[in-house]
């Protein structure tokens, strides 16, 4: 037994049973739908995949939740309704355990919790933002961009779930518009691409950050609360970055109108 921040006793979670053995049936059917062009939006509960084919059917919610939160990046209300309830009832001693183990904290918002881990630490399985990539300083800069949209009533607000449904057009329409803006601060190798191809690395970034969902066939995107946490500019906004430094970002966490994060 372990004690709590507040003197109270606690109990921690057994390390194994957050461990579940490999099924390659499992895996390859849960790869299929997440494939799926079809189904790229929807929830990524694993219930949802497979139905009562296999044990893991029967996890129980605030285990989902552990293995979600240490695999990363997030764990969404969106996907699982019932884990993200757990977590908020067993919040505390959840955020004790992670504290007293790994020395990270746990941020747990409306939409979303999540694991932070101070800088220098290892992130394990999960991918993170640096600010000199030139792919993540886009990244960065269309999440302060989506929030310019929904505050100026450009883009429809969230739905319940903290989510916002955009296409591909408007994602387009939207970089364009940055790269005008920002493009000089991008290097020589990201300026002499096209604006496709710069788009398509964004998604590819913002899905492994845990930031978007998408396109699917049909040419939508979901963009995930956790787009919420970001707001960058550049120090210098509209100069050409010599090649012997590298610009820097102002970041700081925000929220989008209707993604209001709960503390």
């Amino acid at each position: 037994m372990g004690k709590r921040r507040n003197g109270s006793s606690r109990r921690a979670m057994p390390t194994h049973s957050l461990v579940s053995a490999l099924n390659p049936q499992l895996l390859t059917m849960a790869a299929a739908h997440l494939n799926d062009e079809g189904k790229t939006l929807r929830p990524t509960l694993l219930q949802d995949m497979i139905g009562n084919l296999f044990p893991v059917a029967s996890t129980k919610p605030l285990i989902r939740a552990w293995r979600t939160l240490l695999l990363g990046p997030a764990l969404f209300r969106y996907d699982d309704a019932e884990a993200f309830a757990q977590l908020v009832a067993h919040a505390d001693e959840v955020a004790n355990e992670l504290l007293d183990t790994f020395g990270w904290l746990l941020d747990v918002k409306r939409d979303y919790a999540c694991i932070v881990r101070a800088s220098g630490m290892s992130t394990g399985p999960v991918t993170s933002f640096t600010p000199f990539g030139t792919s993540d300083q886009m990244a960065l800069l269309i999440c302060t961009a989506i929030r310019e949209q929904v505050t100026g009533g450009a883009w429809p607000k969230p739905d319940s779930y903290g989510c916002l449904h955009v296409t591909t057009e408007d994602m387009n329409a939207l970089f364009y518009t940055l790269r005008e803006r920002y493009g000089e601060n991008w290097g020589n190798e990201a300026r002499s691409k096209s604006s496709r191809t710069l788009l398509n690395d964004i998604y590819r970034k913002m899905r492994q950050v845990g930031l978007l969902r998408g396109p699917d066939g049909a040419g939508n995107v979901l963009i995930l609360p956790t787009a919420a946490r970001y707001s960058v500019t550049y120090e210098k906004a509209g100069q050409e970055s010599k090649a012997t430094s590298k610009q820097k970002i102002k970041s700081m966490a925000a929220a989008l109108p209707g993604m209001d994060e709960a503390e």
